[in-house]
């Protein structure tokens, strides 16, 4: 049997776009999901169990931080087109080949936090599949 080496690596410099605009100084959090419908019919006898499994649904999750004093910040960029779609591309390497691409539906971000601490929104954004590109 051949064993698989690991190359796992740690986010520590993310990029995050929106069309043509870099969001990666507002954002520490990028997470797409997908959800996938399971369910199974199960007949009068032991024997008698079909499963079936839907095609999946997707959400692409963002953390960013409030900025409202920023004219061209993601949150004033997300309150000012929450409805609309948008690309957004995913990379947890800003130097490196993987990336993840997706129409999302942007959300607005929560207003207001706690005192003394950074205001932040962790939204949940509808969105297509991901198209992936790995490095060569």
């Amino acid at each position: 049997m051949t064993e698989t080496a690991a190359t796992p690596r740690v986010v520590k410099n993310l990029l995050v776009t929106i069309g043509a605009t870099s969001y990666s100084k507002h954002v520490n959090n990028c997470t797409i999901t997908p959800t996938t419908p399971v369910q199974n019919w199960k007949g009068g006898t032991p024997d008698s169990l079909v499963p079936d499994v839907g095609a999946p649904t997707y959400v692409c999750a963002l953390t960013l931080v409030h900025d409202y004093q920023n004219a061209d910040s993601l949150y004033n960029f997300l309150l000012a087109n929450a409805g609309t779609t948008a690309t957004l591309v995913y990379q947890p390497d800003a130097d490196g080949d993987f990336s993840v691409s997706v129409d999302v539906v942007l959300i607005s971000p929560t207003v207001g936090g706690d005192v003394d601490k950074f205001n932040q929104s962790t939204i949940q954004m509808p969105c297509g599949a991901p198209a992936f590109t790995y490095p060569s």
